[in-house]
């Protein structure tokens, strides 16, 4: 890894915290933590528990994520297309840290739609996790691990092929999103379980296809 992607990647758990220090005196005591589809708080939590967690949690993602692969059976598959696997660890990252922004925005009393806040942001993750699945090679630990792909490296390599491009796609529907604030929520609940079901058929019949020609 390059050492100005660790220093990016280690830098920003860190922000995270720094960004507790400097905000909580000015948080109320409960702080809104979660909305509903509409966009409206229904949730809170104590600030000085919202303050630890988050960061704690974002500190915690970056050291599972990166470190998890590391006992992978397969790591030297990893190793091939670590590249992508960093650029996603990244963008994951600065993700979680914009939603922490978002949140403390509104608890400063800036109100806006998360409808309209939300969908850019998660464009941007499928994107990478569309390039990411276009050049993974199989392992344990990840990318679309079902019984077929993790089987027969052809049938790997064929529904992570097409599940890189599917994604891709999708960040530019989730994208158009934004002008679709109320709805933009089970639009992408819709879209990404569609997905995922996509892939799993597509892993299988993928499979049998092969399979069923050397029977």
């Amino acid at each position: 890894m390059r050492k100005s992607k660790i220093v990016l990647i280690l830098g920003v758990p860190i922000i995270s915290f720094i960004l507790s220090l400097w905000f909580y005196p000015l948080m109320p005591k409960q702080m809104a933590s979660h909305w509903d589809i509409r966009g409206n708080p229904d949730g809170y939590l104590n600030k000085s528990y919202f303050f630890l967690f988050i960061p704690g949690f974002i500190l915690a993602i970056s050291l599972l994520v990166y470190f998890l692969p590391k006992i992978d059976p397969q790591y030297k598959n990893i190793q091939k297309f670590k590249e992508y696997f960093e650029n996603f660890l990244l963008v994951l990252l600065l993700f979680l840290l914009y939603i922490f922004l978002l949140t403390i925005a509104w608890n400063l009393g800036i109100e806006f739609q998360f409808g309209k806040a939300m969908p850019p942001a998660l464009a941007i993750l499928l994107y990478f996790i569309g390039d990411l699945l276009e050049h993974a090679q199989p392992n344990w630990t990840i990318g679309i691990r079902t019984p077929w792909t993790l089987t027969d490296e052809k049938v790997w390599q064929k529904t992570h092929t097409l599940g890189g491009k599917v994604f891709k796609l999708a960040a530019l529907f989730t994208l158009l999103m934004t002008f679709l604030p109320k709805l933009s929520f089970w639009l992408f609940l819709i879209l990404v379980l569609g997905i995922s079901l996509f892939l799993v058929i597509f892993s299988y019949w993928e499979y049998q296809k092969l399979h069923c020609k050397t029977r």
